[in-house]
């Protein structure tokens, strides 16, 4: 089993690594690919962009439509719902979330998650 130090702190690196996840696939899909006239698909644009405006470069929009939304909650809800890519339960979730708004506004980094863990350790598993 877990132990309380091991609980909060993949909920806490789980956290900032969601986070640089997310701020890396924003600036990856935001940045302009070079132009390159030879190349098939587009280019001189973002992902972003390409997706977005496939017309502008003669692309097509091959997603599937979706008519059934009922049908998609329930298949995700059968292979583990929301907490399946979750590293904790709710309730440690919850506890540790209100911890860490307990310290005010600042960016978790990699640089001080140690100090924002030792910090709310104590605020989650407070000794008796």
């Amino acid at each position: 089993m877990f132990t309380q130090t091991s609980t909060v702190c993949r909920w806490l690196w789980a956290k900032l690594m969601k986070q640089e996840l997310q701020s890396w696939v924003a600036c990856a899909n935001g940045v302009p690919m070079r132009k390159d006239k030879d190349k098939p698909g587009p280019s001189g644009m973002s992902r972003n962009q390409a997706y977005s405006l496939y017309e502008s470069w003669g692309g097509r929009d091959c997603l599937l439509p979706v008519t059934d939304m009922e049908l998609i909650r329930k298949l995700k809800e059968a292979v583990g719902g929301a907490e399946l890519l979750e590293f904790s339960s709710p309730d440690l979730s919850t506890r540790a979330q209100d911890a860490f708004d307990s310290l005010g506004t600042f960016n978790l980094r990699f640089e001080n998650v140690w100090v924002v863990f030792q910090q709310i350790l104590p605020l989650v598993f407070p000794r008796t």
